[in-house]
């Protein structure tokens, strides 16, 4: 079920479509694949989604193919396998899972559509083992919340000539900007160290001379079996 290509190299890929088997017992040797489609850009893997009658147990395969695709959104499954370039998120977070693997070039990211109920949040709890294999990993970096907004974000001053901005704070304080001896305030200290439950808040901004970077967002791993992790799970702020 896999997208087409788009034409001439400038029309965009579509996207990966979607396969659902459900069976007593397979003796699966072929190919079940659901890429995303060539072109100016890649686009978002499909998905393939087995499930096993005789235990009830699911399975949801996200693979675009080793090429990076744009967000495929996470249904509801016991296990998940990202791989082959597929960047996925969770559509309602938080989720328990029996088991997580995420391979090489592979990405589970925060949710960033507009609108979305969950921005900047990746909150998953594995009941068995999650793997993330080196050159894969979970991503929320500058997913959180924009300039100038959140509970500690900066702020920024029209001071001319270097309009300063600070710093957001969260786990600390931010780092003042100043301009002429004038200091422009900065982010406070907010949330938990020990049982975190944001995002991070916005630097300070003063449009269009100064653009502030957006804080990291927000993830909850909890993992019941063995963690391996090669690859990386970050959270940072964005630069301003």
């Amino acid at each position: 079920a896999n997208g087409g290509s788009g034409a001439n190299g400038v029309g965009g890929g579509g996207a990966g479509g979607m396969i659902y088997a459900s069976c007593t017992s397979n003796l699966f040797s072929g190919a079940i694949t659901a890429y995303g489609g060539g072109g100016a850009n890649w686009a978002g893997a499909g998905t393939i989604y087995f499930r096993t009658n005789t235990t009830g147990q699911s399975l949801l395969i996200v693979d675009n193919g080793g090429h990076r695709g744009t967000n495929t959104a996470l249904a509801s499954a016991n296990n998940f396998i990202l791989r082959n370039g597929a960047t996925a998120f969770q559509t309602y977070p938080p989720q328990t899972i029996s088991s997580l693997l995420i391979t090489s070039n592979a990405w589970l990211v925060a949710n960033t559509a507009t609108g979305n109920n969950y921005p900047g949040i990746v909150n998953l709890t594995v009941t068995g083992n999650a793997t993330i294999q080196a050159g894969g990993g979970i991503l929320t970096d500058a997913s959180g919340s924009p300039q100038n907004t959140g509970t500690g974000h900066g702020y920024g001053a029209g001071i001319t000539p270097y309009y300063p901005c600070g710093g957001a704070g969260h786990g600390g304080y931010g780092a003042f900007g100043i301009s002429n001896s004038i200091q422009v305030p900065v982010g406070i200290t907010f949330d938990s160290t020990t049982a975190p439950a944001t995002v991070g808040s916005g630097g300070g901004g003063y449009q269009p001379i100064s653009i502030g970077g957006s804080g990291g967002g927000y993830v909850r791993l909890i993992v019941n079996g063995t963690l391996q992790l090669d690859g990386s799970i970050s959270a940072n702020g964005g630069n301003g």
